[in-house]
């Protein structure tokens, strides 16, 4: 589209405020006080900052706060006291999940003794608060994924998009869901690193073994996401992540190594989740941590974690009955078709025997790449002789 030379000093004098500010900050003011008509910021930025916003003579009239369910009740009115006139507040929207992890509270005594545990979002729904409108549709994750954690959304369904969108079986895996049982491993199940947090060594081993596997016969990297439930298995996996894929271009962007806890309202094609204890559940016992970690994934979800112990957590029994219902697959060994055929189906032992397939799909890879590069240069040289 070309411009008169009149549209052309029409569009440089809107640009001149921006030249007469002297810095930075002076810039984001003035976009803030007299520009802006939507305004995105954390809850944490609004305490730091919010004299600041205040002095500008900044207002506003609606609310969206996203992730409510998992905002400390107090932090929940802060965003509500951003400038000189509050009455100009007209409304507040409040979007969350109460069947997912509420606020962080460090100290015990707060959280039991003062209920700091729960938020604004859901202090108005116990309250039977009747400006509430239940969602009942959802539009991430296919139907298999969503059974785990149904039976706790009153009349969840799928959209219909979603029967389109999946309508396809995951290459390279016989089930699209699977929990892996990992046995310990010479002995070593559950460990307690120096930072008082645990790790299991062939859990760790095995996510990353999956990975690589699923990079190894297409998937792209960036479509995969590790989670652990402690920050001691995050870690631990970083560390293996690096050592093992880290010099090679085919693994070296992965979606996203993080605890589950900190996962929460993100999302990825494929999730693999460890859950780290042998011995005792400890906090996974609460449905709320396991229903963030199932409901990550749109399209797989393969778990490893020790398959006697979790069967027997009464608070997870639910979720736990439909992949023993349903996905009985023998000894809970992960089952692969690697060639994509569903009656070659290889029965994985360990995270040994993984990698053993995995080391093996790497030479083909690595053959067919020396192929490729070996005929392109062949192909470079005819093309320079017939010039």
């Amino acid at each position: 589209m070309k411009l008169s030379i009149e549209q052309i000093v029409i569009e440089l004098k809107n640009y001149l405020i921006y030249e007469l500010l002297r810095d930075q900050a002076e810039r984001r003011n003035f976009i803030i006080s007299k520009q802006s008509k939507i305004i995105a910021l954390t809850c944490t930025y609004a305490a730091i900052n919010r004299q600041k916003l205040i002095d500008l003579d900044f207002t506003y009239d609606t609310i969206i706060m996203e992730e409510s369910g998992q905002i400390l009740e107090i932090e929940s009115f802060i965003p509500m006291t951003l400038q000189k006139n509050m009455s100009n507040l007209k409304r507040v929207i409040l979007l969350g999940d109460e069947n997912q992890l509420p606020p962080i509270v460090k100290s015990q005594a707060i959280r039991t003794q003062c209920l700091y545990h729960l938020s604004l979002f859901s202090r108005l729904l116990k309250s039977g608060y009747s400006n509430c409108v239940i969602l009942n549709e959802q539009g991430r994750s296919r139907s298999e994924i969503v059974d785990l954690y149904r039976y706790k959304y009153d009349n969840l369904v799928d959209m219909k998009e979603i029967s389109k969108k999946f309508n396809k079986n995951n290459f390279g895996f016989k089930y699209n869901i699977q929990f892996v049982n990992v046995e310990e491993f010479n002995t070593r199940g559950e460990e307690i690193n120096s930072n008082n947090s645990y790790y299991n060594l062939a859990e760790a081993e095995y996510c990353i073994g999956l990975f690589m596997y699923m990079c190894l016969i297409g998937y792209n990297s960036n479509q995969i996401t590790i989670l652990a439930t402690y920050n001691g298995q995050k870690e631990l996996i970083k560390e293996i992540y690096l050592k093992k894929c880290g010099w090679n271009k085919l693994f070296n962007n992965i979606g996203k190594i993080c605890t589950v806890d900190k996962y929460q309202g993100q999302q990825n094609d494929f999730i693999i989740l460890s859950l780290v204890r042998t011995k005792k559940i400890g906090y996974l016992r609460d449905i709320r941590r396991f229903i963030v970690s199932l409901s990550r994934a749109r399209q797989g979800l393969y778990i490893f974690g020790k398959w006697e112990l979790f069967i027997n957590c009464l608070e997870l029994n639910e979720t736990m009955k439909i992949f023993k219902e349903k996905y009985n697959c023998k000894n809970r060994k992960l089952e692969l078709c690697i060639d994509g055929n569903e009656n070659n189906i290889v029965e994985v032992e360990d995270f040994k025997h993984m990698y053993r397939l995995v080391q093996e799909l790497l030479k083909i890879a690595m053959n067919n790449s020396q192929n490729e590069n070996e005929n392109n240069k062949i192909n470079e040289n005819n093309d320079n002789n017939n010039h």
